[in-house]
């Protein structure tokens, strides 16, 4: 990208120069990128719903706050990730506290203004 500037002249005149100025990799400006996380949690999950997706578009039953979960009820959680940014993002891993240390999943890019999204099961003990 570039940055153009144009100089003055006496009298507050600008000048009949051209710009001179360049820039040669705005994209190193120092801004953080950001995303927005979804988290939801879903039960009876279809067998062959095991995509985001597929969980998404199925059936089945989404949890909310306070859900009465009874041990051996596999909790599928789905996280959406959207990046607001103008900027695309790569390699983006994804982790919950609640699932342990490692990555609920990498996803490989997102578009800027973009989505993606993963999924990971959880027996309840």
């Amino acid at each position: 990208g570039y940055i153009r500037l144009q100089t003055q002249g006496s009298g507050n005149q600008p000048e009949s120069s051209q710009y001179s100025r360049t820039v040669t990799n705005v994209s190193s400006i120092n801004c953080p990128p950001s995303v927005e996380i979804d988290l939801r949690a879903w039960r009876d999950v279809p067998p062959s719903a095991t995509s985001h997706d597929a969980i998404l578009a199925s059936s089945a039953e989404e949890l909310h706050n306070h859900a009465h979960l009874v041990s051996g009820t596999v909790v599928w959680f789905t996280y959406t990730v959207r990046n607001p940014s103008g900027v695309r993002l790569e390699d983006v891993e994804v982790r919950d506290s609640g699932q342990g240390q490692d990555p609920v999943c990498v996803i490989p890019s997102i578009p800027a203004r973009g989505w993606a999204g993963c999924a990971r099961s959880h027996l309840i003990q």
